[in-house]
């Protein structure tokens, strides 16, 4: 599988529960706004054990470093458009445990 049929099955992926995010990011930024909060940080894991969804595993011949490059990416492209609005700039950061933020 290249980088592209990854992205793209992930994409397909993560779409499958768009609605169910978006009413989860409703509620986040609603909780947020009431307790003063100036950020939140969607961290992205990529060494768990089962994803919810189930996502494809990681293709032969990529690092880890690549699979978190590319799935910190997918997300934040997947999970941007879903974001509630009226959030300040910066309001919402989407990266993983060492860093890497989209």
């Amino acid at each position: 599988m290249d980088t592209g049929d990854y992205r793209a099955a992930v994409t397909g992926i993560l779409g499958s529960v768009s609605n169910e995010t978006s009413a989860r990011l409703e509620r986040f930024w609603t909780a947020a706004r009431a307790d003063g909060v100036e950020g939140i940080v969607i961290d992205v894991f990529v060494d768990q054990d089962g994803w919810e969804p189930a996502v494809p595993p990681r293709p032969h011949g990529w690092t880890r470093d690549d699979l978190e490059a590319a799935f910190v990416d997918v997300v934040r492209q997947w999970v941007t458009p879903l974001l509630p609005g009226g959030a300040p700039k910066g309001f919402w950061r989407i990266g993983s445990l060492d860093g890497t933020f989209a």
